[in-house]
């Protein structure tokens, strides 16, 4: 079972309905997946996911691999990916009361 990649508000209509083959080797990292479709998708996607100051991965991205950010993940995003793992993409979120 592949990966599946899903965009959510923003993200939506520049990722859609993705499911990403891994390599046989079974080593595709987070930050391999997110350079994929950037190449895949072009301009739109990478303006979105990646900061164009630094190159580094955008602040303004949210990335979830199996509900949980990479950001508590003990590898990041060098996190290898396991077939049938789902990967959200979304803008953070603000709210609450006050």
């Amino acid at each position: 079972m592949p990966v599946r990649v899903r965009g959510y508000l923003t993200y939506k209509e520049v990722i859609g309905e993705q499911s990403i083959a891994l390599p046989d080797d079974g080593e595709l990292l987070v930050s391999a997946l997110l350079a994929l479709l950037a190449s895949q998708l072009g301009g739109d996607f990478s303006i979105l996911i990646y900061d164009p100051d630094t190159g580094m991965l955008s602040d303004h991205a949210a990335v979830l691999i199996n509900g949980r950010s990479y950001r508590n993940l003990p590898e990041g995003l060098e996190t290898p990916l396991q077939d049938g793992d789902d990967i959200a993409i979304f803008p953070p979120m603000a709210g609450g009361y006050s």
